[in-house]
């Protein structure tokens, strides 16, 4: 079997990375593997999906200057425009890894949608959000409560991934309980 790999480009303005490809290879990525948002021709790819994609060999990303960007240097270009990009990451691919689905959030705090495995984006919905922590970095009780509450507006089971010193993840997930119920 015969992996094409594609050309992106890579822009950097005002702290914001914009990764894009055009024409064929935009469409084979988006529908066989629901990478980035499709915009006509255009795919434009978040940080972590770029990342992931050159980590596996499926695109080169090519900056302003016409260069090449390996991992280590992708990565260098856009830190400084993402915060918190490297936890993302080894989030972001581990659940890859494991066959889901795994898409941009669209709430404040979380950082993923995650998709059963063997889902047609479009056709389910996401059946959790997830939220990546730092371990050792604090979170409050009300932080806590509003993303159970997002989550529970959303109808969307919430996972937290822990990422430690050495990058090892461990999942939890949060359900809701009334104690006034007795």
């Amino acid at each position: 079997m015969t992996i094409n790999v594609y050309k992106a480009a890579l822009t950097l303005q005002d702290q914001t990375a914009e990764i894009s490809l055009l024409g064929e290879g935009a469409t084979e990525l988006h529908s066989n593997g629901y990478f980035g948002e499709l915009d006509g021709e255009k795919l434009r790819l978040s940080p972590v999906e770029a990342l992931y994609l050159v980590k596996r060999g499926r695109i080169e990303v090519i900056n302003e200057t016409g260069s090449v960007q390996d991992f280590r240097s992708l990565l260098s270009a856009l830190n400084p425009a993402t915060r918190q990009l490297w936890t993302d990451y080894l989030v972001y691919s581990d659940l890859r890894d494991r066959g889901y689905i795994v898409r941009p959030g669209f709430t404040k705090g979380g950082s993923f949608r995650l998709y059963k495995r063997g889902t047609e984006v479009g056709e389910e919905a996401a059946k959790s959000l997830v939220y990546v922590l730092s371990e050792g970095k604090p979170i409050t009780v009300l932080r806590l409560s509003e993303i159970a509450r997002e989550a529970r507006t959303l109808r969307k089971e919430p996972i937290f991934a822990v990422v430690d010193s050495q990058g090892d993840l461990t999942y939890y997930s949060m359900t809701a309980t009334d104690l006034r119920k007795s």
